[in-house]
Order: C-alpha cells, then structure tokens, then sequence
C-alpha cells in the first residue's frame, strides 16, 4: 500500500533502484482505493518475475530477492505490504 499521489511509474522505478540483479520484470496489475484500504491510501498489486541466466533459481534466492526489494520500497516510498 502506499499514498494515493504516488503514480505507478513512480513505484515501479522505486522497485527497480533497489532491485536483484535476478529482477527480470516488474508490472502493477491491479490498484486498489476504498473499502478496507484507508483513506488517503491505495493498494497497489505488483507482479515480480526473478530469473537466473542459465540455471534455475532456489526459493532461498528469490525470496531473500524479494525481501530486499520489499525492504526498498518501504525505504524509498513508504510502501507497506497489505495483509
């Protein structure tokens, strides 16, 4: 989740600066305001593909990958995942 004013372009290039080099796309697919989410907010759903050149990724890299790239996205926007 992150504040309403904040743009997609703006999350995806917050993604990218912290990014895996195993990060091999990022898209929103989906955004989400109202109902549950709070006011001034708005829930933003993101598909993240990982790959690896030439071999076959562990779970252990892609989600340390992801924790990290999570931990950016706070950092820089003060995004939140949605529980």
């Amino acid at each position: 989740m992150v504040d309403h004013d904040i743009a997609a372009a703006r999350v995806i290039a917050a993604i990218w600066e912290s990014a895996s080099p195993l990060l091999e796309s990022v898209e929103v697919f989906d955004v989400y305001e109202g109902g549950s989410i709070a006011p001034g907010k708005k829930s933003m759903a993101l598909a993240c593909r990982y790959r690896g050149k030439g071999r076959t990724l562990t779970d252990e890299e892609v989600n340390r990958a992801h924790a990290e790239l999570v931990e950016g996205a706070r950092g820089r926007l003060g995004a939140e995942l949605r529980q």
